[in-house]
């Protein structure tokens, strides 16, 4: 059984022109046999200042190092450089953004000093086509760059407009993400009215005018959405009501962030929390910094029971607090993400936690004091993958109490301690994401933020959770990396290692696309009943999934009757199967029509009837006698005007006539790029050279060429007609008779000639002389002879092919180490330690 599959490690040339892609050949200790594609997924994975540095590591890390930079932030350290005397370097920027050419988003919100902030945003709008969001401040005179690049923004943080700066929203058509430091911001101030509507995510970082009346028409003008974070100091009762009561009508809602410091009593912020939870059913995170004038009551908290949706919670309480008041988190089975910070925190809280937060992956702690049984209770937690604890004192916990607590919690990878205590804003300006403090690990343990880790980015379309892994953990490689990389095995690897790990089996067999099964598979395995046949062939299609393409045509005459058995059990199993290449042999009517809409290749033409049954072909394998029927030929040909692969086994034929008439049936193929012609004539080579002549003439589209030749005697004119052939690019000549060298003069006028393979009794060294100046562009070179000493000679002409990249001969060590020492670009070097005489073309 072979398998092949969809990756860069090997391109097949299957006769279709449309397949632009050539085949790469490289030497065993060259990275470029990875690929482009699986090299550019790792170099992702390096920080911007690392490509940099790195892209003269080969032409190959220039070709994709930069590829995966998609979003870029420009702040003001990287605008004013120390090495450049702190001035503004034009031309670094305008090379970041050549070289990132894939940039589609610039976060600008780093930058303080705006003195040439329209020049960085004109030098990457002009070379970065993708580019299609800006976050940015509204700093000085903003007026000079906004109306040329406004409809770019779509993210803006400020503080604090006047009237002209106001206006400048008007020029954001796309804008989605607003952050102000007071509501009367987005107000025009003559007329009042809203000047920006259906923002996604919005920040209010100050309330300093409570207006009722502008408070309800910005909501109006924004149901869309979808983020909303809120700082400020509540005066009033009512308006604060008047705010929970807006927010409550927000639909879309799915984060809200509040950091209140309340003058009155907690009883309004629970009653307020209680409306929201009740009608923005798709609240999902919910972020709390709560300031009371008093202690926390048992009641405060009690509205988080109306947030059934909630996955993500992050407290703050700062005040000293009784055990009750944090009693309803225990009610929020569905958080995933939970983080705490408060004083105290009592060991009760974590008390059956494994039933309160059973899909609690990430915890961080805040508090001064963490007990023994506090750890006891969270490595009962069946789903924590991090543990965040932080404490501004010296903790009184020791290694051993940790490294027991990695032992027993289960699914536990990451562990984190932080010397001191980072009184957080949950008002963050950074698309309002979740900044997980940057800390120690502990166990040496990294977080990456590419592809390792999925970030929670206020989208809830984005379903990923963040994954944290171990550093000797392969989980830790995504994916994305693991099944690019195991795509390379064999299908016999792929079942002997898919029990290594769960990644392992969930990738394995996702990239096993095409699937060839032949007797040698079948009996290798004594698949020789029914039963075994049809439970072996069951296994495999339900492991791979993703098969397409299916070929049973190595299923011969020992294994013929099976073929309905394989291909009933991928056909049931196999959703994505669309193609089956396979012969018709004895009574294919029991299953053909069954399965034959999905048939796309078969390898007999069955003329029974007399009628054509073919047409519109691609590919067409003939094995015929030259004698046969030349009507039946031209009407192949006629309905089958789309042939590009064309496959023709002659043999037997004393008439020059019928040669001539095969070959003008074959040139009237207008589309025919590749011609494989085993032939065994008696009728002289007069008729041989007249037949291709006809049709290099007329098949302009022909790039491959393959030439089994048998016969009495070949003279020097035999392949005269090679000449005609202006487009050839490949060409595979056997002839299986002895031969002058000037038979093969007309090969080195095939000058566009970048693959070439010669199988032959006897060779010349001669014939490669000036080899260099005949096919400058030949990168692939075979030589099957049964004299090997001329191997000697040929290797100094062969060796000045300057294109050369793979040779394949029969030859000793020091011709193999000379060789290799004088040819420039030779990376692939075959060696076939026996010889088979050319008496047939394989």
């Amino acid at each position: 059984m072979t398998i092949s599959m969809k990756t860069s490690l090997v391109n097949r040339d299957d006769g279709n022109e449309d397949n632009k892609q050539k085949p790469k050949l490289y030497a065993k200790d060259s990275m470029d046999r990875f690929g482009d594609d699986l090299f550019g997924l790792i170099l992702s994975y390096l920080l911007l200042e690392d490509r940099f540095r790195l892209e003269c590591v080969s032409k190959q890390f220039q070709r994709t190092v930069f590829e995966s930079v998609v979003d870029m932030k420009i702040d003001d350290r990287l605008m004013w450089q120390k090495s450049t005397g702190f001035s503004f370097n034009i031309q670094m920027l305008t090379t970041i953004a050549v070289k990132l050419a894939n940039i589609q988003t610039i976060d600008c919100r780093g930058i303080r000093n705006d003195r040439h902030f329209h020049e960085v945003l004109a030098i990457f709008r002009d070379n970065c086509q993708h580019l299609r969001e800006i976050y940015c401040q509204l700093l000085s005179n903003p007026m000079k760059w906004i109306q040329e690049f406004g409809p770019l923004v779509t993210g803006i943080s400020g503080f604090g407009f006047n009237a002209s700066d106001k206006q400048t929203l008007t020029h954001c058509h796309q804008l989605s993400h607003l952050s102000v430091y007071q509501l009367p911001d987005v107000f025009d101030t003559t007329s009042g009215q809203l000047l920006t509507k259906n923002l996604k995510a919005f920040v209010l970082k100050h309330n300093v005018i409570e207006n009722s009346v502008q408070l309800v028409s910005f909501f109006a003008g924004n149901q869309s959405l979808n983020t909303f974070a809120f700082n400020g100091v509540i005066q009033t009762e009512e308006w604060f009501h008047e705010l929970t009561d807006q927010l409550s009508r927000l639909t879309q809602l799915r984060e809200l962030r509040l950091n209140l410091r309340l003058l009155n009593g907690e009883n309004s912020l629970s009653e307020s929390l209680r409306t929201i939870g009740l009608n923005c059913n798709q609240l999902q995170r919910l972020a709390l910094n709560l300031h009371l004038n008093k202690e926390f009551n048992g009641q405060t908290l009690d509205s988080l029971r109306c947030y059934r949706q909630l996955k993500q919670l992050n407290l703050t309480l700062c005040h000293t607090i009784d055990e009750e008041v944090v009693e309803p988190l225990k009610l929020c089975h569905r958080l995933t993400h939970l983080t705490l910070n408060f004083y105290p925190i009592n060991a009760n809280l974590f008390a059956n936690c494994a039933e309160h937060w059973p899909q609690l992956h990430y915890l961080s702690i805040s508090t001064s004091y963490m007990s023994r049984e506090c750890l006891s209770h969270i490595s009962r937690l069946p789903a924590l993958k991090k543990l965040v604890r932080q404490s501004p004192h010296t903790t009184h916990l020791s290694d051993n109490d940790f490294n027991d607590l990695l032992s027993r919690s289960p699914k536990l990878k990451s562990l984190t301690i932080n010397g001191s205590i980072k009184w957080f804003s949950i008002l963050s300006d950074n698309d309002l994401c979740h900044d997980y403090n940057n800390s120690t690990d502990y166990n040496n343990s990294t977080s990456f933020t590419t592809s390792l880790e999925a970030t929670d980015d206020t989208n809830e379309d984005n379903k990923q959770q963040p994954k944290l892994y171990t550093k000797d953990s392969m989980d830790r490689y995504g994916d994305d990396l693991c099944g690019l990389l195991l795509s390379y095995l064999t299908l016999e690897d792929r079942f002997r290692l898919e029990c290594v790990s769960q990644q392992f089996r969930r990738k394995i067999f996702d990239s096993v696309v095409d699937i060839s099964i032949d007797d040698n598979f079948l009996l290798q395995y004594n698949l020789d009943s029914q039963k075994s046949v049809t439970k072996m062939m069951s296994r495999i299609a339900i492991k791979c999934l993703n098969i397409s393409s299916l070929d049973c045509r190595g299923m011969k005459y020992l294994c013929d009757s099976m073929i309905p058995i394989v291909l009933k059990a991928f056909r049931d199993n196999c959703r994505h199967l669309s193609r089956i290449y396979c012969h018709l042999r004895s009574n294919p009517m029991k299953w053909i029509q069954e399965f034959g809409p999905l048939v796309t290749g078969i390898s007999i033409f069955d003329t029974t009837s007399g009628n054509l049954l073919a047409k519109n072909l691609q590919k067409f394998e003939l094995k015929c006698n030259c004698d046969e029927n030349n009507e039946m030929l031209s009407q192949f040909v006629a309905q089958n005007q789309s042939l590009k692969c064309l496959r023709v086994g002659a043999h037997g034929s004393d008439s020059h006539h019928t040669l001539i008439q095969m070959s003008e049936q074959l040139s009237r193929l207008p589309q025919l790029r590749e011609l494989r012609l085993n032939l065994a004539l008696r009728s002289g080579q007069n008729s041989l050279s007249e037949f291709l002549r006809i049709i290099g003439l007329n098949c302009k589209q022909l790039k491959r060429l393959s030439l089994q030749l048998s016969s009495r005697d070949i003279t020097g004119h035999t392949l005269d007609s090679l000449k005609v052939y202006s487009r050839l690019k490949r060409l595979r000549l056997t002839i299986a008779a002895n031969i002058d060298i000037e038979v093969l003069e007309p090969l080195k006028l095939c000058h566009r000639l970048t693959h070439l393979r010669l199988n032959l009794l006897p060779i010349n060294a001669n014939f490669f002389a000036n080899c260099a100046d005949h096919w400058p562009r030949l990168h692939s070179l075979s030589i099957f002879t049964c004299d090997t000493s001329v191997y000697g000679e040929c290797l100094d002409h062969i060796s000045r092919l300057q294109a050369l990249k793979k040779l394949v001969l029969h030859l000793s060590d020091n011709e193999l180490s000379d060789l290799l020492s004088r040819s420039p670009t030779l990376k692939s070097l075959t060696i076939n330690q026996s010889i088979e005489c050319p008496n047939k073309l394989h």
